[in-house]
């Protein structure tokens, strides 16, 4: 009914069909991969962008008359940013973040601890830039 060479296979043809198999398996991976990468980035901008916006608010009580520095509340949001990046991004950007080394210095028309938080604020909103541009 079939013939006699019907179910003889050459050998190269059955392995060039196998190739090309395990070669969509790995570019259909590798796709994935990126498109899950490229997720994972897109998330962690939303949240640096939050914690920044979060910075900034704590930045503007600064500069409002008669009340005392922020300093508590902008210990708590370096916190809640550094232990994030550590979680997220790893040890290497946690430590920049707190670090001001290759920031340019800001003058300030601030005094006293108003001053002291408003430059520790503005270095760390400057790092988590740094990063958002990094994570594009």
């Amino acid at each position: 009914m079939f013939g006699d060479n019907f179910f003889q296979f050459n050998i190269m043809e059955v392995f060039a069909s196998i190739a090309i198999v395990i070669g969509g398996f790995f570019a259909i991976k590798s796709w994935y991969r990126g498109r899950r990468k490229k997720q994972v980035r897109q998330r962690i901008r939303a949240t640096l962008t939050n914690l920044s916006e979060e910075g900034r608010n704590i930045l503007r009580k600064c500069f409002e008359k008669n009340s005392e520095a922020p300093e508590d509340e902008t210990n708590l949001w370096a916190t809640k940013v550094y232990n994030y990046l550590e979680a997220n991004l790893g040890r290497d950007y946690a430590m920049r973040f707190e670090s001001h080394e290759g920031l340019p210095i800001g003058l300030t028309t601030l005094s006293g601890m108003h001053s002291t938080v408003e430059s520790y604020i503005k270095t760390r909103l400057a790092r988590l830039n740094e990063f958002l541009s990094e994570l594009v």
